[in-house]
């Protein structure tokens, strides 16, 4: 590999079990397909309004931001994990619930 060259971006798209923890436990379904380092999809919560997601992913690295139809936002960053089954180490800052940690398995 030569400088600049990146290795091509891990295949995240799928079904994933998300749970995000701030307090309470929230539980959804991430859904994502996946164009190169591209994401989108949607978060569907339990009970919480459903979202659309819009993020890449870069080597290991996940980021993706929520929008909701009521207007806020939450932006999401984690982890890939070695095998890559898990987003773990995930941080959630949201427009109107603050700060939040969150983790996923791929179903």
């Amino acid at each position: 590999m030569h400088c600049g060259e990146h290795d091509p971006p891990p295949e995240i798209a799928g079904r994933w079990k998300m749970k995000q923890f701030n307090g309470d436990e929230l539980s959804g379904m991430l859904i994502m397909e996946q164009s190169g380092p591209r994401l989108e999809g949607r978060l569907e919560w339990q009970d919480h309004a459903d979202g659309k997601v819009i993020g890449t992913v870069i080597q290991r690295t996940v980021a993706i931001t929520v929008y909701y139809p009521n207007g806020s936002v939450a932006q999401y960053a984690g982890e890939l994990s070695r095998d890559g089954k898990c987003l773990i180490h995930g941080l959630v800052t949201s427009s109107t619930r603050g700060y939040a940690s969150w983790s996923a398995d791929l179903l």
